[in-house]
């Protein structure tokens, strides 16, 4: 009995451990990359309003 509660208990630290590792690898990340070309006024000061114009490369 207790040698089966251990199988158990080490077949689920296992599969948490797996999980745990597949979840920090992310394949759906895609290869878009943010520039930005102007960024109005300058400096920028705070509680003021921004214009940040971007290109999607």
């Amino acid at each position: 009995m207790k040698y089966k509660t251990i199988l158990i208990a080490t077949i689920i630290i296992l599969f948490f451990v797996k999980i745990s590792f597949a979840t920090t690898l992310n394949i759906d990340a895609s290869d878009l990359k943010i520039v930005a070309q102007e960024v109005s006024p300058e400096p920028v000061e705070p509680g003021q309003d921004v214009t940040l114009k971007i290109r999607l490369a």
